[in-house]
């Protein structure tokens, strides 16, 4: 799924197919296995149609989880597996009592992405790394459990 994602959507993500083909499989495992990240899916008539992950601590700040890789097949979005997605992930994220807000980066021409972040109450928030990136990204935060 991941790979699909990468294909189809290149702008979307902050590493390229090239790149995630050539991490090795014990990267793969590793990530999946779930010690330092949430990893969902969404199936549909048996078949993996949507991903979404977070990496349990940001690299600056260990109370701020990640939100990567979120995904929906194409012929599968507009139906909600999004949104279903990501609040099963926040729900996740909100029972770990470390994690006190969520962070994603999203590119700024995913209307329909920038969207449902801001209907899951998501805010815009400055970019530091942003600064000199060929690929500017727009970041976005919100509590982990909203009052």
């Amino acid at each position: 799924m991941r790979l699909e994602a990468l294909r189809r959507e290149p702008s979307a993500y902050g590493s390229t197919y090239d790149d995630a083909v050539a991490w090795p499989d014990d990267f793969w495992q590793n990530r999946l296995a779930g010690g330092d990240s949430i990893n969902l899916v969404a199936i549909v008539a048996g078949r993996m149609v949507g991903m979404v992950g977070a990496l349990l601590a940001a690299p600056d700040d260990p109370s701020t989880a990640v939100v990567v890789g979120v995904y929906v097949a194409p012929a599968h979005r507009g139906r909600g597996i999004g949104r279903t997605m990501m609040e099963a992930l926040l729900a996740r994220l909100a029972e770990r009592t470390e994690i006190a807000s969520v962070r994603l980066s999203v590119n700024p021409d995913r209307i329909a992405a920038r969207t449902l972040y801001t209907a899951l109450g998501f805010q815009s928030v400055p970019n530091p790394e942003d600064e000199g990136s060929p690929m500017p990204t727009l970041r976005m935060e919100r509590a982990v459990r909203l009052s």
